[in-house]
């Protein structure tokens, strides 16, 4: 569907209305964030919708543009699979994003996106570490992108499994 509209002249730049959305786990917890403004590119890349997100930008979306709240491509895509965020990483690189809630694309990585295991979610933040993103950065709330449970096991210094949990 992409491809079609874009050869009938969509605009890979339209941005949705500004709106406020509901975040976090399910069981209708969470926190609402601005998350309006977003563009074909910025969907694409928080649904992990790779091959739309390489037809967008061939059809000259751009991925430098942010939500209104600051959010990138990287961004949502590292809240995707390991290829979204490979790819999304490859158009707009920068890993030291900070959106106006203080997150980084480390800490969308674990925050929400398309389900994932907990193994890809670690791929993905390890792809993210090896080309230089921070993974002990405080958002604007003083949270790291770590959950509490393991903040907590790394303190005693063993994660819920028995391994030690620290990175690098």
């Amino acid at each position: 569907m992409v491809k079609q509209l874009l050869e009938k002249g969509a605009d890979p730049n339209v941005r949705t209305a500004a709106s406020t959305t509901q975040v976090g786990r399910g069981g209708g917890g969470g926190r609402a964030v601005a998350g309006g403004s977003l563009t074909p590119l910025m969907v694409a890349a928080r649904a992990s919708q790779l091959e739309a997100m390489k037809m967008l930008v061939a059809g000259g979306a751009d991925p430098a543009l942010r939500a209104d709240n600051g959010t990138t491509t990287l961004m949502y895509g590292a809240a995707g699979k390991l290829a979204t965020v490979q790819y999304a990483y490859e158009i707009d690189p920068n890993v030291d994003v900070v959106n106006q809630s203080g997150q980084t694309p480390v800490h969308a990585s674990i925050s929400g996106g398309v389900p994932r295991t907990q193994d890809e979610i670690v791929e993905v933040i390890q792809f993210l570490a090896d080309k230089g993103a921070k993974l002990d950065e405080l958002d604007a709330a003083g949270r790291t992108h770590q959950p509490r449970r393991y903040r907590a096991d790394r303190q005693s210094g063993q994660s819920a499994h028995g391994a030690d949990p620290q990175v690098g």
